[in-house]
């Protein structure tokens, strides 16, 4: 499942222990942008090999995707995560920002009868 890198992804990613990303770069020129970096978490330590074309580049986890989580120029980054990693952000970060939010709701509309 591939979706955009945040600050929040990227936390993530690195409380589940990933180490590095993965990184393959394609052009795409649309409106928003003309390049598209997809990045993939790994947790091992060593060297991973390029010559099988399956990325052009990797990082540490804690380098340069936390510059790429602010955003770049002219590029979308996108974190493309396995199932099972998806299933976790899903129930460690987006249903607990989906209660906050359906308690800030709430909040307000007690605001609004009181």
């Amino acid at each position: 499942m591939k979706t955009a890198l945040t600050p929040t992804v990227l936390q993530f990613l690195v409380d589940e222990g990933f180490q590095i990303c993965l990184s393959k770069t394609s052009s795409i020129f649309t409106k928003k942008a003309r390049f598209c970096t997809t990045l993939t978490p790994a947790k091992f330590d060593s060297m991973p090999d390029r010559s099988t074309g399956l990325f052009d580049n990797f990082f540490a986890i804690k380098a340069e995707p936390v510059v790429m989580a602010q955003g770049l120029y002219d590029t979308i980054v996108l974190v493309d995560m396995d199932t099972t990693t998806w299933q976790a952000y899903e129930t460690k970060v987006l249903k607990v920002k989906k209660r906050k939010t359906a308690a800030k709701t709430a909040r307000k509309q007690y605001d609004l009868v009181a």
